[in-house]
């Protein structure tokens, strides 16, 4: 049986994405600080805990949980992994999820008339969808989740009506959304309102389809609510994160801990950063009064115009709302690739537009991937080692054994100018207590 080009082309950017689950590229703390470090330190491990997870009550414990699960079944398994298979752990259910991202780039395709797998590989092959959609991040999950909303409505709008179930599906996502990051609300919004607004008859009453979407939403709120009273404990009201997490958010002073950014920052720097060709190709169209070019067989960027309008308020509602805040990070924007990709990815064509392309992302992910911050997360893995050398002295040389080698004294890593190091990575062995992770950078603040 003969495959097409494209599959293998596809399985061999699989092949890239499962690799670089051992990649050192440390992209930002948050890819192990609201995900596997708290969970490992919920999960009875040496682990201190995270202060979004601790009084202020930022996250709720559901997505982290969700998403660190491959690190209890490790665990369970072998009691003392090794940081690589920690690391690999770690990452595993969002490269998983990231699949559904390519399955949601397949279904909206095919629903609209695109070429489908052109789509498909071109996202597969974009750097955020290697590196950034793979990792822990929550923002990664709030692009899995818009993906897979996106591609359970893509029939209905041809049809022009979804039925109760698929209401109430997505109103469960979008509520998960939320509570795995409030500003889903901003990326959730269009399908909502596509979804009480229907483009043809019959049309239901715009308050039995609210109902319909309410009826999945509330008892996916209600779990992720009695999931984080049950871990946080104390007053019930103080226990709704998604509304912790807007009023924290809300306040200049608490954001300028973490940076603060002109309110042009995320159309300037940070979408051009995730896919200039992409936002190029957007630019081209805005040039043209948004006519579309249809390519010479009738299917190239000619979308239907109900799921235009879609994928158009999918990329500038949650751009302009997330603009608001001062606050602003690429990986924030994750989840426009897939309406991006499927608005503009046709006119990526040509030489000189596929050579830009290759070019981009082939240095989007040596850069965040294989250099940024690569040191930090072999250099646990090394002092593990090193902390075990001291615990067992036996094995040393005999010229190094001495009283400087022993359980009594414990190794201590000092880091500076480098990201926080994620303790979990260190494993709950006897050779990890026996070091001491200091930041400097907080003995300084």
């Amino acid at each position: 049986m003969r495959h097409h080009p494209t599959t293998w082309l596809y399985a061999l950017l699989l092949a890239v994405r499962a690799a670089l689950l051992f990649a050192p590229g440390y992209i930002h703390p948050d890819e192990f600080f609201q995900s596997a470090q708290p969970a490992a330190s919920l999960l009875g491990g040496a682990s201190p805990p995270v202060w979004e997870f601790g009084a202020a009550r930022l996250r709720s414990w559901l997505p982290p949980l969700a998403m660190s699960s491959p690190l209890w079944l490790l665990r369970r398994a072998q009691p003392h992994p090794s940081s690589a298979a920690l690391l690999c752990a770690a990452r595993a259910v969002p490269c998983a999820l990231s699949l559904v991202q390519d399955w949601a780039v397949l279904r909206v395709s095919a629903s609209a008339g695109l070429r489908r797998r052109r789509a498909l590989l071109l996202h597969a092959s974009a750097w955020p969808t290697l590196t950034l959609a793979a990792r822990p991040f929550a923002n990664s999950l709030e692009a899995s989740l818009l993906a897979l909303a996106l591609g359970a409505l893509a029939p209905a709008l041809g049809r022009g009506e979804t039925t109760r179930r698929a209401r109430a599906s997505l109103g469960a996502l979008g509520a998960l959304g939320v509570y795995c990051r409030a500003s889903f609300a901003a990326f959730f919004l269009p399908v909502a309102l596509a979804l009480l607004r229907p483009a043809a008859p019959p049309r239901a009453a715009a308050w039995r389809r609210a109902l319909d979407v309410l009826a999945g939403a509330a008892p996916t709120a209600l779990l992720a609510w009695a999931v984080d009273c049950r871990v946080y404990g104390g007053a019930p009201l103080d226990c709704l994160t998604p509304l912790n997490f807007v009023r924290y958010n809300s306040e200049t002073a608490n954001l300028a801990a973490h940076g603060l950014h002109p309110r042009w920052t995320h159309a300037l720097v940070n979408l051009p950063l995730l896919s200039l060709p992409l936002v190029a190709a957007a630019g081209r169209e805005l040039c043209s009064a948004w006519r579309v070019r249809p390519s010479a067989n009738g299917r190239g960027g000619s979308l239907p115009p109900a799921t235009r309008r879609l994928l158009q308020r999918c990329v500038a509602w949650p751009l302009v709302g997330l603009s608001l805040v001062p606050h602003q990070e690429p990986r924030f924007l994750l989840p426009l690739m897939v309406p991006i990709v499927l608005l503009y990815g046709w006119r990526i064509r040509g030489r000189r537009a596929i050579l830009l392309w290759i070019t981009w992302n082939v240095a989007g992910v040596l850069v965040f991937g294989f250099l940024h911050q690569a040191g930090l997360l072999p250099a646990l893995a090394y002092l593990r080692m090193a902390a075990g050398l001291r615990t067992h002295p036996s094995v040393l040389p005999a010229s190094a054994s001495s009283h400087a080698f022993t359980r009594r004294t414990p190794a201590i890593a000092i880091f500076f100018h480098t990201y926080m190091p994620p303790p979990f990575l260190l494993g709950t062995d006897a050779a990890s207590s026996n070091l001491d992770l200091h930041d400097l950078k907080v003995f300084l603040s």
